[in-house]
């Protein structure tokens, strides 16, 4: 009786170490099947065009800037229209990713952030040429009665 009811727990923390085992090789095979899949499914940013930030920010210049509200919704609060317009130094096109490259971002008297624009997109710049960007943000009342200025975060 002894033997079988040793064999029996034997048995089970055999199978119990093969399941264990099991779940930690499908863990270390997901996480490596989703890091293969975020590297194919990349988005050109200033990182992978450029070398450096500062040879991006001597690529590109921002010519206009600017926002202004639209009005009451109602469930957000105000809405607002914002665009600005980006001009190529080179001579060649540039792929700019707006949601890594450049953020929106709406600040106060201060120059405290008070929210980043949530809007993105991919778009070319072309060579020696310019390009307009522009977006609609839903914001709070009481955070819009705060703002003063728009900056491009990035640049």
């Amino acid at each position: 009786m002894r033997q079988k009811v040793g064999l029996a727990i034997a048995g089970f923390l055999l199978v119990a170490l093969a399941m264990a085992v099991g779940i930690g090789v499908g863990q270390l095979g997901t996480a490596f099947l989703w890091s293969r899949l975020a590297t194919s499914v990349s988005y050109s940013s200033v990182e992978t065009t450029y070398d450096s930030v500062q040879e991006f920010n001597e690529s590109i210049e921002v010519v206009d800037l600017a926002w202004r509200r639209l009005g009451d919704t109602d469930h957000f609060g105000q809405r607002i229209t914002f665009k600005y317009t980006v001009r190529n130094l080179t001579d060649e096109d540039i792929t700019i990713n707006s949601w890594r490259s450049f953020i929106p971002v709406f600040v106060d008297a201060e120059g405290f952030a008070i929210h980043e624009a949530a809007t993105g997109g991919e778009f070319i710049v072309p060579a020696n040429g310019e390009f307009t960007h522009t977006g609609v943000e839903h914001i709070e009342t009481e955070l819009y009665d705060q703002i003063v200025d728009l900056r491009l975060l990035g640049i």
